[in-house]
């Protein structure tokens, strides 16, 4: 969506995508290496170092093709590099019987970060013809698709008119497949 807001192709944000996750790949197993080397506590605060000077210093100004391609190739080496020494950092703090329990504590924590991300985007959508109360009903809604209950759409109507029905199918369907 942001590549396609830039005017860039649609085959230019998968690329993006692309190397991000490749990127990715290649960020894990060079965090690994450094875990052998700088151990992991190090090397996760190096990777989340690497990953807010990208966000603060690189997502800012990334408004070309080529800028982009720099901010997808670090962020996206240091978000692997996250994930890949994550549980290794975990297991040293709180033991290896339960990494398991503190991993999804933790992974579970990050749930409200989601849904705050889902409210935003799905508010910025939707438009200000929103009431509050039915905005926050969106993030709720789309947490119980997500959890596989079953979800009365008819508080989510906000107006008659085409254009409201077209962005509440897609908001339905986004969170159905999205």
């Amino acid at each position: 969506m942001y590549s396609h807001s830039l005017g860039l192709s649609s085959s230019t944000g998968a690329g993006l995508v692309a190397g991000f996750n490749f990127s990715s790949a290649v960020g894990r197993i060079a965090c690994g290496f450094l875990c052998d080397i700088l151990g992991p506590l190090n090397t996760l605060f190096l990777s989340l170092l690497l990953c807010g000077i990208s966000m603060t210093a690189l997502w800012p100004i990334s408004n070309s093709l080529a800028s982009l391609i720099v901010f997808v190739i670090i962020n996206g080496a240091s978000n692997g590099g996250f994930f890949a020494t994550m549980p290794t950092v975990v297991g040293n703090v709180f033991g290896s019987a339960r990494v398991a329990v503190a991993m999804g504590m933790i992974v579970t924590s990050w749930a409200g970060g989601y849904l705050m991300v889902i409210y935003n985007w799905r508010v910025a959508v939707i438009g200000p013809w929103l009431t509050f109360k039915r905005a926050l009903q969106l993030p709720v809604t789309y947490s119980k698709l997500m959890a596989g209950q079953k979800v009365d759409c008819k508080h989510i109507v906000l107006r008659s008119s085409m254009r409201a029905r077209w962005r509440l199918g897609l908001l339905v369907w986004w969170g159905l497949y999205g």
